[in-house]
């Protein structure tokens, strides 16, 4: 589809966004044309005639981004009518005589909201470019376009705003300790083949050490690490040439240098020498962590079925066990040692920032904080009772 196609190349690879972000974008072009279809909706002969989307077509839309994707393909195929999209959820319910459909996280309706907005301010003004301002197509199209800025603005969720009771935490200090025994080479109940143990145990302790995402890791190469200086280079190389994946990591934020053990930094070199060197056609690319067998380099999905065969084979371990949940197990262990070190709150905040390569000004590091700000929103409130108390016991 030529718009879709021109837009991703346009206003998402033009500015070098991620191949990732271009998928969501673009899935969520996709979603807003599945609306228009089951509306009949000729969009391109709306914007030639002036027109955008009326008011009940853009609740429409607002109201699919709520859903999950194969529930609204499965609902516009019974859809006979718009009609029937404008109350999508509530006809569901009342002909399956079940609960309503589920919905999505508000910060995935926010995401699909906001790169349909994109997308349609995008249309418009590009068919605002054709139009004779003097004309009255031109002067509609441009009032059809400020309404609908507003509308979807207003429709957009405040992702922010979600149960914070379960959101994504790190590791209890129990669930840590049993995953760094059975990480181990010789450990019995080490859940992967013999072959794989080495470079496994090397993995997880890389996430749980430097708080990597999932994607940052696999991006690393050999010639990234300074063994000599024990640092490592976190680098962004986005469409990198030399990585053969399909499905590229990308590094989301900006390049950092990070600071490594040296026992860990000594078991990455004995990795290299005696696992990684020996491996297929691993000698072929410059990717740190490779699969086994073949050599290529450790994909997504194979990190995935890493932390799955931990979950599956492994009693005791949380069933949310994954490189991200380490990645806020860090970020409680660094909230810890800034306690204990006595950082002021600034200090804190630019140290987690540069380590964590978000920006200085970020309020990402709020996400990561849960467990311990709970911890001493706990301690306090103990503290407080405890103070308010009656003298002399319960009473």
């Amino acid at each position: 589809m030529y718009e879709p196609l021109l837009f991703g190349l346009l206003e998402l690879r033009g500015v070098g966004s991620a191949t990732n972000t271009l998928l969501q974008a673009l899935r969520s072009v996709m979603l807003l044309l599945l609306v228009l279809d089951d509306l009949k909706v000729d969009i391109e002969r709306r914007l030639r005639d002036g027109r955008l989307l009326d008011h009940f077509e853009l609740e429409s839309v607002a109201r699919a981004c709520s859903l999950q994707l194969r529930d609204l393909r499965e609902e516009s195929d019974k859809a006979p009518s718009p009609q029937r999209v404008i109350n999508l959820r509530e006809a569901a319910y009342m002909r399956m005589r079940v609960k309503p459909l589920d919905e999505v996280q508000p910060s995935t309706k926010f995401v699909r909201l906001h790169y349909i907005h994109k997308y349609l301010m995008w249309l418009a003004n590009s068919w605002l470019l054709r139009h004779d301002p003097a004309t009255s197509e031109y002067q509609h199209l441009l009032v059809a376009k400020d309404i609908a800025d507003k509308l979807l603005t207003a429709r957009m969720p405040d992702a922010g705003k979600r149960n914070t009771e379960d959101q994504r935490q790190g590791l209890e200090p129990n669930d840590l300790q049993r995953l760094l025994e059975v990480i181990q080479p010789d450990h019995p109940e080490n859940p992967w083949s013999a072959s794989a143990r080495v470079r496994n145990n090397l993995l997880v302790r890389w996430y749980l050490r430097l708080g990597l995402r999932r994607a940052e890791l696999l991006g690393v190469q050999v010639s990234d690490i300074n063994f000599q200086a024990c640092e490592v280079l976190i680098a962004r190389r986005p469409d990198d040439k030399d990585d053969p994946r399909v499905n590229k990591p990308d590094v989301k934020t900006s390049d950092k240098l990070l600071p490594l053990e040296p026992a860990l930094a000594q078991e990455t070199h004995n990795y290299i020498v005696k696992v990684r060197r020996s491996t297929g056609n691993a000698r072929r690319h410059p990717y740190l962590f490779v699969a086994i067998g073949t050599g290529a380099p450790l994909s997504l999905s194979a990190v995935n079925l890493v932390f799955m065969q931990l979950k599956r084979k492994v009693p005791g371990l949380p069933d949310d066990l994954s490189p991200h949940v380490l990645r806020h197990t860090w970020n409680d262990s660094f909230s810890e040692l800034a306690d204990k070190e006595g950082f002021s709150a600034a200090e804190e905040r630019k140290m987690r920032s540069r380590l964590q390569g978000w920006s200085p000004t970020s309020e990402t590091a709020a996400n990561y904080t849960r467990r311990h700000v709970k911890k001493k929103a706990r301690e306090a409130s103990l503290s407080l009772q405890a103070t308010l108390s009656p003298k002399g016991g319960v009473q």
